[in-house]
């Protein structure tokens, strides 16, 4: 087997495996990010996801949740999507 042979990274690095979906800068926020962004706690925006009412959500397993950028910011700019409200309001 050949040794993998190191590239740079636009993020600075050089070595190791491309950056995953999650790490792309700009579409994909954390939980903890969007919560931040939004001014809610954190168990809140769980809540939300857990009830569907957030647009945009990709579960990459159980306990690691993305929130997608794009998908949020058109839901809010009135296109279909949902609401941290619960009830569609």
């Amino acid at each position: 087997m050949r040794k993998a042979r190191a590239l740079p990274f636009t993020d600075g690095r050089t070595s190791g495996a491309s950056p995953s979906r999650e790490e792309a800068p700009g579409e994909w926020m954390t939980v903890d990010e969007f919560a931040a962004w939004a001014n809610l706690d954190r168990k809140t925006v769980y809540e939300a996801v857990k009830r569907n009412a957030v647009p945009g959500v990709l579960r990459l397993t159980p306990r690691r949740i993305r929130i997608s950028r794009t998908v949020l910011l058109a839901s809010l700019s009135g296109q279909p999507g949902g609401s941290l409200k619960g009830n569609g309001t």
